[in-house]
């Protein structure tokens, strides 16, 4: 299965307008792309080289993706219009996928050790973007647990390796997207966890139960949810 890459905070068009490593919001004409994979953009060369150890393992993988696209038509039209789609939803999945994690009732290193796995297809009938898409499902998984999911899905095992080795520690929210024969992958870091840790207990439980239904919801009804704030 091609795997694709994308990464920031964002919300709506601000991937394209904030740093891939420093989330800083700078306006796209301020960014410089990744000269190999063209997917990443950082605000200067010490976010760029920063990123570097982790950004690596993705760059090659990036690169031969976009290679690939270019020589089918059919893969070129499904990764553009879910990337068209993703633009819309990106602010409003890290929302809700922050709360998956349950953190106020989890270990230290949970966003190190897990995942948020989504499963999202094309919506027929639909002709505007930000209903293009519907979701199936989503949960929070181990991050060992899904290499037998890309075996399955007949990923490379240069591309397992690649899942197996991308540490980027306990404080970067990781967002698996499956959508047609392809994967997407998000990820966004939080330098102060102290908001979700220091949480109410049940609060944070009940959130944690409830994250999937209210994305799946907004997504279906095509509303928006973007505040983080409560």
């Amino acid at each position: 299965m091609p795997l694709a890459q994308a990464t920031g905070n964002t919300r709506d068009n601000d991937y394209l307008q904030s740093c891939a490593y420093c989330n800083t919001h700078v306006g796209k004409n301020n960014l410089r792309v990744c000269g190999q994979c063209k997917f990443v953009r950082y605000c200067s060369r010490a976010c760029q080289r920063a990123a570097w150890k982790t950004h690596k393992p993705r760059c090659q993988t990036g690169a031969e993706f976009r290679a690939a696209l270019a020589e089918d038509d059919e893969a070129q039209a499904i990764n553009d219009a879910f990337s068209a789609w993703l633009n819309c939803w990106r602010n409003t999945i890290n929302t809700c996928t922050i709360r998956a994690f349950d953190l106020a009732n989890s270990p230290s290193d949970k966003l190190a050790t897990h995942f948020v796995f989504i499963k999202v297809e094309p919506r027929l009938g639909l002709s505007t973007v930000v209903q293009s898409f519907q979701m199936l499902s989503g949960k929070v998984m181990f991050r060992d647990d899904f290499i037998q999911v890309l075996r399955d899905r007949d990923c490379t095992q240069e591309q397992i390796d690649d899942w197996r080795n991308d540490d980027r520690g306990d404080h970067t929210v990781h967002i698996a997207i499956e959508f047609a024969s392809f994967f997407r992958f998000l990820w966004f870091s939080l330098r102060d966890l102290s908001k979700w840790r220091e949480m109410d207990k049940k609060t944070s439980a009940d959130r944690a139960a409830t994250w999937a239904p209210v994305l799946q919801a907004c997504i279906e009804t095509g509303l928006q949810y973007v505040s983080s704030s409560d």
